[in-house]
């Protein structure tokens, strides 16, 4: 299992690098034009993936906010994009310094509405990386909404795609 969190961490690294780069590539104009999706921006579906890795991270070290991070509406769509490549890493180091075992331990927690609730890591890191991954298709929709047409791959198969080449050449 510890295998398997530790390729999904690095995937929503791999794949969050990605789409920031395109993402302010594109500009923050584009960022701002709306869309109908989960959320009406492509700067407020990232802050939204940003927020929830940070709420998921403060709750796997014990911590239950009852609000969501309160990112200031000054900050560019790059800084948020730099702060999610930064939380992404932290899940990264998170997985990095648990054993087997410590997979399976059980996390007692609050939803933001302040409902109890009780799961593995395991099962915590996986949603959260299955929410990145979520999101992300939305952002691919909205940035071709935006008139961006180069949008590399960020299927989890690709991801496996480029690690095997570069291991196996």
């Amino acid at each position: 299992m510890l295998q398997h969190l530790e390729a999904l961490v690095q995937y929503n690294t791999w794949a969050n690098q990605k789409l920031v780069a395109v993402i302010v590539e594109a500009g923050e104009e584009n960022s701002e034009i709306i869309q109908k999706s989960s959320f009406p921006t492509i700067r407020k579906t990232l802050l939204h993936i940003f927020d929830a890795q940070e709420i998921w991270m403060n709750r796997l070290n014990g911590i239950s906010p009852l609000e969501w991070p309160d990112l200031s509406v000054d900050h560019t769509t790059e800084q948020i994009g730099k702060r999610l490549l930064d939380s992404s890493k932290g899940f990264e180091s998170f997985i990095a310094s648990l054993t087997e075992p410590d997979t399976a331990k059980i996390i007692n927690y609050q939803n933001i509405k302040g409902v109890a609730f009780s799961n593995s890591i395991f099962e915590i890191v996986t949603h959260i990386m299955n929410h990145g991954t979520y999101h992300r298709g939305q952002l691919v929709t909205m940035l071709r909404g935006a008139g961006c047409d180069q949008i590399p791959a960020t299927d989890l198969i690709a991801y496996y795609r480029e690690v095997h080449s570069t291991t196996f050449s």
